[in-house]
């Protein structure tokens, strides 16, 4: 039933660590008539048969290109064959300058070079962040029961969440790390939520949340940015607000001697209630 079932998600293509190094996996991978047929990208283990190849490989004729600081790859690839298949691993060496050790990296891609299947590899690691982001931040492993039903509601919520964390990363221009990966939103989310004092006024058809902790200069610019495009996505009636509007505004930047509080209180002023709400 497992590949049958695998089979009906039309999985296109699977990553997988060193751990992974039985050929009948490899073969359940890439066969599409026993397995799932799917291209196989992966950091093959250096077992005898491997390192055999690999022994090989470094008596032919290659160079050693720049990676990084650290490493450099080989310029060509070597072959390894998927037992009783039609497929092969296209692997590339990438070797540690300090230490001399070597890795190998495959992909049944056809006609990707050595630094492209390095490259291809490298799309894992925000796979496998985004798996665990989903799990420590949405939940996605609590599982409720096991209800088909209620298990579709959890995916589905998980997923507008998601989606809507999503929608809001693409109006936040701090939303990405150094090296342009999504941020989580268990990093975005105290740069600006945590002890925040806001004070919400209604005033005519608005509803107006001024965040009153003054930030830094630069946070204050990407917070400003962030507000200033959600402004204008809010400037139609919001149905469950009772037809009105949602406006968001900022005070100025704060002094560097100065710093947040660590927990504050929302004021709400309205039309016959006046309360507050802690932060």
């Amino acid at each position: 039933m497992l590949p049958e079932t695998i089979t009906l998600q039309n999985v296109k293509h699977i990553y997988l660590d060193s751990e992974y190094i039985a050929q009948k996996v490899w073969q359940f991978i890439v066969d599409s008539d026993q397995g799932i047929g799917a291209d196989l990208t992966m950091c093959v283990k250096q077992n005898k048969a491997v390192k055999k190849l690999i022994d090989s490989f470094l008596k032919t004729d290659f160079e050693w290109l720049f990676f990084d600081e650290d490493h450099t790859y080989s310029s060509t690839t070597f072959t390894i064959e998927i037992q009783k298949t039609k497929k092969v691993l296209n692997c590339v060496l990438k070797r540690n300058e300090k230490t001399g050790r070597l890795r190998c990296f495959g992909s049944t891609i056809p006609k990707l070079d050595s630094r492209e299947i390095l490259e291809e590899y490298r799309s894992r690691w925000s796979i496998e962040n985004g798996i665990k982001d989903l799990a420590d931040n949405y939940f996605l492993d609590h599982n409720p029961g096991i209800d088909p039903h209620r298990i579709n509601i959890h995916y589905f919520i998980v997923t507008l969440a998601r989606l809507l964390y999503q929608m809001f990363c693409n109006l936040y221009p701090a939303s990405k790390n150094y090296d342009q990966t999504q941020k989580g939103i268990g990093t975005i989310r105290p740069e600006f939520m945590v002890g925040a004092n806001a004070t919400i006024i209604r005033k005519y058809d608005q509803l107006i949340i001024t965040w009153q902790d003054p930030y830094s200069q630069r946070d204050h610019q990407n917070l400003s940015s962030l507000f200033d495009a959600l402004n204008e996505t809010m400037a139609e009636p919001i149905s469950f607000l009772g037809g009105l509007k949602l406006k968001f505004k900022l005070v100025a930047p704060r002094d560097k001697k100065f710093h947040n509080q660590k927990h504050g209180w929302t004021q709400i002023f309205g039309p016959g209630s006046k309360g507050y709400i802690s932060g």
